[in-house]
């Protein structure tokens, strides 16, 4: 495979043992036996515009091409998506280091907690004298009494109090109730180093507003915000560069079988679809814009997207009772009201599948109206009546005219 790709310069690339990379903790991969294989990189160098690919024990480049791609900004991947960095590195941080001592705090906190509650029991001593009383928490049955040989005797040192003491636990309870408040206190700091709000942990007061629920839910989404828009901002790089790909490298076919533009009324205009496909093959995607929203990267929330949906409806239902009466009257506003209809439900997420039947339905309405305009006016029946009769009588008085003419 590697002569194919690189040719004879291949031969001379020392091969390693794959083996070498195996845990050989892993019972999966432990007994796994791999062929000799080669390490091959491939360097991506913007400055230079060229792209090399070097071995790993081979002193020179294997090979060395110019850019294939040519992309906007070169690399053929976007940034990638890293974690919490510093100054003038990329090397990421962990977020647990940002609360390391908290979580150290914790640890000691809840390690206190385990021995005190293995600590506190209900043990105690009694008297040798009375053996019996040992089998009062050993034998575990309810409602049972246990019969005393020398029930005189331990009457007179004060009966079962008398006779049994138990362990007093109440500074070990006072202690646990200490160090459970001082836990949540440590857990809170960490939340709020973090950025975690409770709504977004799942957890929640009933006794609160919901204005109080949003405003954390809004406080936590902030804190996230700038993750949120990373990972939008990477779909954002991916998709514009596999649309400069596709672009540049793909026939004009391809990309209109594969957008699916047919099956849209732009589609059926023959002009406008060879005019997108010459500007896609000449000016790549610098003309037009790409934007992955941080929102559609998130999971739906089936709620919100009733309510979505139904404001959507409310919304586009109203504006066709308002605007319809418009348009009959005054049926040049229909483009403008076309694009306002659209403006509207492109406001919701929900609506944007309804864009292309709203498109249909508006081309149909202006069709419809210029059809209309062409035929001529229609007459009033009174008047078409009124014609007909004089028509009739011109005729009468015609006829009347060539029989005098006849009889003289």
């Amino acid at each position: 495979e590697g002569i194919e790709r690189f040719g004879d310069v291949f031969k001379n690339v020392p091969l390693q043992d794959q083996n070498d990379d195996i845990d050989s903790k892993n019972p999966m991969t432990a007994k796994a036996t791999y062929g000799k294989k080669a390490k091959v990189a491939e360097i991506w160098n913007k400055r230079t515009k060229k792209v090399c690919w070097v071995a790993k024990g081979y002193p020179q480049a294997l090979d060395e091409r110019d850019d294939p791609l040519e992309l906007e900004e070169f690399f053929p991947c976007p940034k990638p998506l890293l974690a919490t960095t510093t100054n003038g590195s990329m090397i990421p941080v962990p977020d647990y280091c940002e609360y390391e001592d908290q979580a150290q705090e914790l640890d000691n906190l809840t390690q206190r907690i385990y021995l005190l509650v293995k600590a506190c029991k209900a043990v105690g001593v009694f008297n040798a004298e009375f053996k019996e009383l040992g089998r009062l928490f050993t034998e575990g049955v309810d409602n049972k009494l246990f019969p005393v040989t020398a029930w005189a005797a331990m009457s007179e040192k004060g009966g079962l109090k008398g006779a049994i003491d138990m362990m007093d636990t109440s500074a070990i309870i006072k202690t646990l109730q200490q160090l459970y408040q001082s836990r949540e206190v440590v857990k809170q700091s960490i939340y709020e180093i973090s950025g975690i709000s409770d709504i977004l942990r799942g957890s929640t007061n009933a006794n609160e507003t919901l204005g109080a629920q949003q405003l954390k839910a809004n406080f936590g989404s902030l804190r996230l915000r700038a993750t949120q828009g990373d990972v939008a901002r990477f779909a954002t790089d991916l998709f514009r560069i596999k649309a400069q790909i596709v672009c540049k490298f793909y026939p004009p076919e391809l990309i209109v079988e594969m957008s699916g533009v047919m099956n849209t009324p732009e589609g059926q205009n023959p002009q406008l679809l060879q005019a997108a496909v010459q500007m896609l093959s000449n000016s790549t995607i610098r003309d037009f814009h790409i934007q992955v929203e941080a929102d559609t990267l998130a999971q739906i929330d089936e709620q919100a997207e009733k309510q979505s949906a139904v404001e959507a409806i409310e919304a586009i239902t109203g504006f066709l009772q308002n605007g319809l009466p418009m348009v009959q009257q005054a049926p040049e506003m229909l483009p403008l009201f076309g694009e306002m209809l659209l403006f509207t439900v492109r406001r919701f997420r929900a609506g944007r599948s309804l864009e292309s039947a709203i498109e249909q339905a508006m081309q149909a309405l202006q069709q419809k109206a210029q059809m209309a305009q062409q035929q001529p006016p229609q007459q009033d029946p009174e008047m078409l009546k009124l014609q007909s009769e004089q028509q009739a009588e011109q005729m009468r008085m015609q006829a009347q005219a060539q029989t005098e003419q006849m009889k003289m």
